[in-house]
Order: C-alpha cells, then structure tokens, then sequence
C-alpha cells in the first residue's frame, strides 16, 4: 500500500511516521498499530475477518485474537473512539472489523483520476498555467507537492512561513503551486493542523511601473472567508498607503477575520502566491528602494502568523536572489525548493490520468497498434523542456477528438506531432508581435542557431540575456519565453535564453527561411565560437589565434555583418588575431624593404665591380701584350746584338709577374678565358728560355740547365692542349 499520508476523517495520517494528527493534536502508534490501520484503510470500509487481519500483520506466526483487540483498542483511543458509538472502527461481533470513517487519500493520484468526473472544458490547459479549480486534473507532480507540504509546515514552526520554488522557464512552477500545494491546504483537513481559508494571487509581470505596493495591495483585497472580504472597508489607495506606514495594522486586520474561524480544529491561513519574481528582481522598472522595500513588506507578512506566502522565480536569475538577505533567510531550513523537469513516470501520469478523469480515450496507430498516450510520451521524454508543448497538443487533440471522446491518431499526425504544435504555436505568437519586434528575429535567431561541429547539423544553442542590446529584442524575446516556445535558464551562473524545441529550426518555416540564407555566415560563427573556446581553454595563448588568410578574412566579414553580433571573447580574439596579423605583415614588409635595398646594393657593387674588372682585364691584357713583345721580338733583337744584360733584366721582371700569374691561376675560383691562360703560360716558357740563355751565356750551366728544363716542361704541357701551334713547335725546336 501507498505510505503517503492519507485522511481518516478529521485525522492525518502519516504512515512514516507511525503518527495521527488532527489541528495542534499529534499521537503516535505502534508499528503493528498502523500496520492494521493501514490494511483497514485500504479496503475502503470492507469487513475484514480477524483471521485476514492477522495473517496479513502477523504473517508466519502463531497467535490468538487477544493481540488484535489490544491493537483495535488502542486505535480507538488514539481516533478518541468508542466500541459502543464508532465513528471510526466499528466491530461486527464473530465477523470482524471494519473502518466507517471518510477515508481520502488525496495524494493517490491513479485513485483521485478514477474517482473523479470531469465536467469542465479541456482537462488539458494548454500553454497556460492549471488553476486552483484544475486541481481535479492536475497529476505527476505528487512527491513534490508532499515535498513542499513538509517544507511549509516546516516553515511555520520556524516562524517564518515562506516558501520560493526555483525552476526553468515552462517547468510547472506556478501550475505546482496553484493546482496541487493550494488545493491541498484549502482541503477541509488541511495539512499537518494548517489550513488555509481565502488565497491571491501577484502576478509582477503584469505590475507597472510605480505601481508595486497598489497592485500588492490591489491583490490582498481578494481575499474572502466566508464570501465576506478580509480587509473591508478601504480603497486600494488607501491600503496600500497603509502598507507603507503602519504595516501591522493590516496584519491585525488579517488576523482578526482569521479569529472567527477559532472553532476550527486546525490552525487558519491567509495564502498569498507571488509569480514570477524574477521581474521584481530585475526590471528596470523598480528602483533599488522600490524593489527592497516590497521585500521587506513581504518578509513581516510571511512573519505574521496569519499568512504563508510561496513564490515562483526562474532559477537564471538565482544570483539576484542570492543578492537579497529575506529572501535567503530560510534557505537552510528548507524554504527553497528546486523543480526539476518531470520523470517519464510522471509524463505519462500528466498525460493518461487527465484524459481517465475526464472519460477520454486513447485511439491505437492503424499499423504499429502503439497507443496515442504511449507515443506521446515517448515523444516528450525525449524533450522534457517540451512539457508546455505537451499540454498544447493535447489541447489541440482534445478539441479534435472523435465524437464518442476518443483522442485520434490522424490528428496528431496532422499537428506534425509535438513538434508541429510548437510551429504552429510560434507562427501564431509571431505574428501578433508588433513590427519593431518582429524586425529583432533575425538578429535573436543568429544567437540561437549554430553549426554542429561536422558543419552540417543545425543545433541551438543558449544566448545571455545580455546580448540583447535593443527594446525591441528583449521584448521579443521575452514573448516567445512567456509563451513557452524559449526557455530562460541559468548557465554558468548567468542569466540564458534558448529555444525550448530545436524542432522550431526544422519546421517553423520562418526559421528555415532565415538558416539557408545565413548557412554560410552560421558556418563561420559556429567557428569562430569553437576558435574562441579553443583560445580561452589555452588562456589566451598566442598560439591558439585565427590564422591570417581565409579563417581571420572570414571572421572580419562576420564582424561587419549587422545579422551577427558576436560575444565580448569572440571580438576579443579578432582582435588580438588581427593585430597579431598586422604585426607578421610589418614584419614581413620591413624583412621585403631590407632585401630590397640589399639587392640594390649588391646589384650596384656587382656592376663597379665588374667595371673594375674590365679595366683591370684591359691593363692586364695590355701588360701581358707588352711583356709578350718584350721576351719576344724585342728580346730577339737583344740576342742579335749580344746585349744579355739587358735581355737578363727583362727576364728576371717577366719571371715575376708569370709567377704571380701563375699563383692566381691555382686559386680555387678562376674566371679568366683560356687563351689568355695559354698565351701566359708560352710566355712564361718564353721567359725561362730567355734566362737559360743569359746564365749560360755567363757560363752558370746548372742554372741554365734548369731555366731550359723548366721551360721545356711548360712547352711540352702547352703542345699536349695545341699540338698544332707553330709558335710553341717552334720555340720547343
């Protein structure tokens, strides 16, 4: 059996912990005690033997009645009952037991569908929040609404009767709130001894500007017992200037129409539900005194013993609510309390058990016989932030249903399943936008839309608030939020948006439109994200910049695209990119500029020296010409005329240069033409003979011997390159 707590008429029961309750009255049982309260419960005021009793108690063991009558009689102690008068455990003598009391077990969810007859509308709510007077239809949010009662009660021991539930944008905050925590404290056996009379409801996003107290106090006139106003007598106005000046005067107001209500056995409350605070907390519409001084009004309320607030704020602005002390006051005893997207069991509870209250049928697939209700939780488990989706499609099927109340098939086919639902959805939010809204869609669109590192796949991604820097886009984007199509999140501890489907990005036909006309610009966004993820994980190292040429031209154009705005990292690394390529390009153009005027100094000098080298050829020539004549012809003539002095220091000069000469020509780089190579060398043999002539002539015979040996080794050397030159031939003999 379900061990949640459940009623016996006018006591609680809670099963874990073996406790009873009626107002301020708590007792405790037994474990077998509650054993066999919870087996008569169950049965749902069937009789039941001793024997059924015992063997389902007391299985395996061998015993009498007499443990039995000790249980049953405590019970009735506990339930103040009697044997002779039940109200609670009545005895049918030799037959058994059996309980007669109201048994309600309001968080048994598969018992509270088939219980209830749903007269109402559409037992699904669309894209709006469920309302008290759903409550009957509201299903999959049990452990946490038997969560936030334990937190509540809680909160009132502690004094301090407040309660913030965090969340994402479409997670079923304000639903929670209005359609299972309030119906439950407004039961008429209340929770843990509290019940609540008469509840309002602060919507801030409809608040305006220097209207926070009058719209509060606008709100707390709501409130009704017993069809009589709790603050009668006065004008909004006035109430709220009330509120301002003398606050516990409104409390004892409060408190005195609570008093009324003594003769009740749990204790009463005023509820007050404050949705969606993040617009308190962020608006540009309340100033910091405005804004704290609300805070502070709410904080003596939720500590007035008379009411217990609870409020709904996105979890993306939770460092605004960090920043506020009231309302961390109570975040260590519980007073915070994270809603997170619901479990597949709980899909298919909000899916299956509106539909059997409100006597709804599901049709099967004509091929895969798969039921509807299984294909549609199928589909959204896959996508839990697509849970506002889900309620809107089966809104839409619900109001094409067959006539004999059947939810078809065809018809979810023809929404184009979940997915289609959301295009239709947005199409329509769309175009109810003024045209300066419309107008930022393309802009928000490319904040929202990315490549998938493949290049191929269409992906969303999340984009900061902070990135809106128009009106026009803020709103726009704030439409599409309020209407479940975007989420708000928080990520990295900043405040983000993105889409709530990426199915609007292949089906919404205005986004299809927008993605292949900008696909080549997504593929460079998509990266240069992924280059400035790259550079930021490396701390920026130099290394890790956008290489000049195609990647860096590329993410130029993006900057100069008004479509895109890029992050304060992406321009970041642009520009540090950029100015890395400026500085290779100067380098470059000063490294071209140096070998420029390297070139053109070297070109000048190759030039004068290659003047130099011709006139130096031209003298040389004109040298070797003079010499040439001068151990020739001239020192022939000498010969004739026996002047071997003279033809003696023409020689010695001749074998001076021809030696040098030939030191040049051995060197390892030789330029000069080889017929000026070969006509200094007949002249240096020329030379020698002409020495070997004037040692002999002065009777030096070795000396002569080898001027003539050396010569004649040169001539030979000479005629092995031109064996027909009739000068050598003639000057070897």
């Amino acid at each position: 059996m379900n061990t949640a707590l459940f009623f016996v008429g006018e006591w609680q029961v809670t099963p874990a912990t073996n406790s009873i309750r009626r107002g301020e009255q708590t007792k405790h049982l037994e474990p077998k005690a509650m054993d066999v309260l919870l087996l008569l419960c169950e049965k749902q005021g069937e009789l039941l033997t001793s024997e059924e009793i015992i063997s389902h108690c007391w299985p395996n063991v061998a015993l009498g009645d007499n443990p039995l009558h000790k249980v049953i009689t405590q019970l009735r102690k506990a339930f103040e009952d009697k044997a002779s008068d039940p109200h609670y455990i009545e005895t049918i003598r030799k037959r058994g037991y059996r309980v007669i009391a109201e048994i309600n077990f309001p968080l048994n969810e598969e018992q509270k569908a088939s219980q209830t007859s749903w007269q109402g509308d559409s037992p699904f709510v669309g894209l709006s929040a469920f309302a008290p007077e759903q409550a009957d239809v509201f299903f999959g949010r049990n452990k946490q609404i038997a969560t936030l009662l334990q937190r509540v009660s809680a909160q009132i021991e502690f004094g301090r009767a407040f309660c913030l539930i965090l969340g994402a944008s479409g997670s079923g905050k304000s639903s929670l709130v209005n359609a299972g925590v309030l119906p439950a404290l407004m039961s008429s056996n209340g929770y843990d001894g509290i019940r609540v009379h008469s509840y309002c409801q602060l919507d801030f996003a409809d608040v305006n500007k220097e209207r926070l107290l009058l719209d509060l106090a606008s709100t707390l006139l709501d409130l009704e017992i017993n069809d009589a106003p709790v603050l009668s007598d006065i004008s909004a106005d006035a109430l709220a200037e009330l509120l301002l000046t003398d606050p516990e005067q409104v409390i004892s107001r409060c408190k005195a129409a609570l008093a009324a209500l003594q003769a009740e056995r749990t204790t009463p409350y005023l509820f007050l539900f404050i949705d969606r605070l993040e617009v308190l907390l962020s608006s540009p519409l309340f100033s910091d005194d405005e804004r704290n001084q609300l805070l502070a009004l709410i904080e003596r309320l939720a500590t007035s013993g008379c009411m217990i607030i609870f409020s709904a704020c996105r979890n993306d602005f939770y460092p605004q609510v960090v920043s506020q002390p009231s309302l961390m006051a109570g975040k260590a005893n519980g007073a915070h309390f994270d809603l997170l997207a619901p479990t597949r069991s709980e899909l298919k509870q909000m899916i299956r058990l509106p539909a059997l209250a409100a006597g709804l049928s599901w049709q099967h697939h004509p091929e895969h016989h798969t039921p509807l209700d299984e294909q549609l939780c199928n589909d959204t488990a896959n996508n839990p932030d697509a849970l506002p989706m889900l309620q809107y499609t089966l809104q839409q099927l619900y109001l094409q249903r067959s006539p004999d109340n059947e939810l078809l098939f065809s018809e979810y086919q023809a929404l184009g399943t979940i997915e289609g639902a959301m295009n239709q959805k947005a199409e329509q939010v769309f175009c109810q936008l003024p045209k300066d809204q419309q107008a930022e869609l393309a802009a928000v669109l490319s904040k929202l839309i990315t490549l998938s590192p493949d290049g191929e796949t269409l992906t969303s991604r999340a984009a900061h608030w902070s990135e809106l820097t128009s009106p026009a886009a803020t709103k726009l984007v704030q439409a599409m939020v309020d209407s479940r199509l975007f989420v708000s999140h928080l990520k990295n501890e900043q405040a983000c948006f993105s889409l709530a489907h990426e199915a609007l990005l292949r089906h919404w036909q205005r986004a299809i439109d927008w993605v292949q006309e900008h696909q080549q610009s997504l593929a460079i966004q998509s990266r240069v994200q992924l280059a400035t993820e790259r550079w930021l994980l490396e701390h920026k190292h130099s290394d890790f910049l956008l290489a000049q040429g195609k990647p860096l031209q590329e993410a130029q154009t993006l900057v100069k695209n008004p479509m895109f705005s890029l992050s304060s990292d992406e321009q970041a690394l642009i520009k540090a990119s950029n100015n890395k390529a400026k500085r290779k390009k100067r380098v470059l153009q000063i490294t071209a500029a140096a070998l420029v005027c390297l070139t053109f100094i070297a070109t000048f000098m190759s030039v004068r020296s290659y003047h130099a080298e011709q006139i130096a050829k031209q003298k040389r020539q004109e040298a070797e010409s003079l010499l040439g004549f001068m151990v020739g012809e001239f020192a022939d003539k000498l010969r004739s005329v026996e002047r071997m002095d003279l033809l003696d220091g023409i020689s010695n000069k001749a074998l001076e240069y021809f030696t040098n000469q030939d030191e040049e020509v051995a060197s390892l780089f030789d330029f000069s033409d080889k017929q000026d190579q070969f006509n200094n060398r007949f002249q240096y043999a020329q030379t020698l003979e002409a020495m070997g002539e004037v040692a002999y002539s002065r009777g030096k015979t070795d000396e002569a011997f080898t001027a003539f040996e050396n010569a004649r080794t040169r001539l030979e050397s000479l005629l092995k390159t031109q064996p027909n030159n009739l000068d050598v031939l003639m000057l070897a003999g």
